[in-house]
């Protein structure tokens, strides 16, 4: 059993996330400590026929069997699938855990002093390099994805970073979003360098978060704010500031650039789905209602096919729907082993969660939904 002390940004989601945290990871006393607990529903599912990582009994013949791989998951808080690798960041362990994505198997724990890694909370993968925001150290960590070697870690007052969590990168520059900097800094993937820093009064940032973009248009998540920047990425300039009732954003966590569209979800108890227009920021559709199962929506991701987002709320669910935004289905039950469910990714095969509470990491067949295995310590 862990305590650990939250960040501004962690205390806003466990205000947010209470009463899923209240069911699967324990008590949240005065604000201050969380005590992470197992949850209930994965020990039914560790004893699943898909899962991994479960020893379970000693055959008859007396063999033991093999010995599980050790993940390091600790808190996942943030996953990647990207040219067959699924990439998991840990926040309590202060690792990233890299899988190969056709067989799930254990490639390499990227660990150690010099990454200085410090409740690393966020990713991005260009063609070479992986990037992690370290909330706590208010730095960038950089690493090769071919090698996990590290590159640098970049810190420093003109970065600007406080408390930084959304990260992306288009392989030629790389914004990270600082939620109590109310900033986005702009850097340069091959150097590091300060580009520009991206701040209020311009921008009216509020807790900016999350991070999507499409290669004209960089997108900005406001989660105090209630609203979404758009951004030129060109220039840095401003294009507008998205918010109103009609848009449903309440608490906005999650951005996604897809095609014609942007999605963009919200981590309140009964959140929205909400499709602007790429092209102009315009409103297209808000999709709510108890089917959908939205609630605490922190993630979303796109194989091309279809989209999906994740669900903290409701026992932690995964809603799964066409890139068109058509309902397919809502993923639940104990077998899942959906535990906080903060993070998701899709690669076309599989979708890959990240139980933020259960350390563990749930693989899903991205054709049917049907669990594929869960990954556990």
């Amino acid at each position: 059993m862990r305590a650990r002390l939250p960040s501004r940004r962690r205390v806003d989601r466990l205000a947010r996330h209470s009463t899923a945290r209240l069911l699967t990871a324990g008590l949240l006393t005065a604000g201050i400590a969380v005590v992470s607990l197992g949850a209930p529903t994965l020990a039914a599912a560790r004893g699943h026929a898909g899962t991994s990582g479960h020893l379970g009994p000693a055959t008859s013949t007396g063999k033991k069997p093999p010995k599980a791989p050790r993940y390091d998951f600790g808190a996942p808080d943030a996953i990647l699938s990207k040219r067959g690798i699924v990439w998991v960041v840990n926040p309590s362990t202060g690792s990233v855990t890299e899988l190969d994505a056709a067989t799930a198997r254990l490639v390499r724990v990227v660990k150690g002093k010099q990454y200085r890694f410090d409740y690393p909370n966020g990713i991005a993968v260009d063609r070479t390099h992986v990037w992690i925001t370290n909330l706590y150290g208010d730095s960038v960590t950089e690493f090769s994805s071919s090698s996990g070697r590290l590159i640098r870690v970049i810190t420093g007052r003109q970065y600007h970073f406080v408390l930084p969590s959304g990260v992306v990168s288009d392989g030629s520059r790389v914004w990270i979003a600082s939620g109590s900097g109310n900033s986005v800094t702009e850097i340069a993937a091959s150097s590091g360098a300060r580009l520009r820093v991206l701040r209020n009064p311009t921008f009216g940032f509020s807790h900016p978060s999350a991070l999507s973009l499409d290669g004209a248009h960089l997108w900005v998540t406001n989660s105090y704010g209630g609203a979404v920047t758009e951004i030129d990425a060109a220039t840095g300039t401003l294009i507008g500031d998205i918010k109103g009732p009609s848009f449903g954003f309440s608490y906005p966590s999650a951005v996604l650039a897809s095609g014609r569209s942007v999605w963009v979800a919200s981590s309140a108890y009964r959140s929205a789905l909400t499709e602007l227009a790429n092209a102009t920021g315009g409103l297209l559709r808000v999709l709510n209602g108890p089917k959908l199962g939205l609630s605490y929506s922190g993630s979303i991701s796109s194989d091309g096919r279809r989209l999906w987002v994740a669900n903290a709320g409701n026992a932690g669910t995964v809603t799964e729907l066409t890139d068109s935004g058509r309902f397919v289905r809502v993923i639940k039950g104990a077998r899942f082993g959906f535990s906080l469910p903060d993070a998701l990714s899709s690669d076309g095969t599989h979708v890959w969660v990240a139980n933020h509470t259960a350390d563990s990491v749930t693989e899903l067949d991205a054709v049917t939904g049907a669990l594929v295995r869960i990954l556990t310590n």
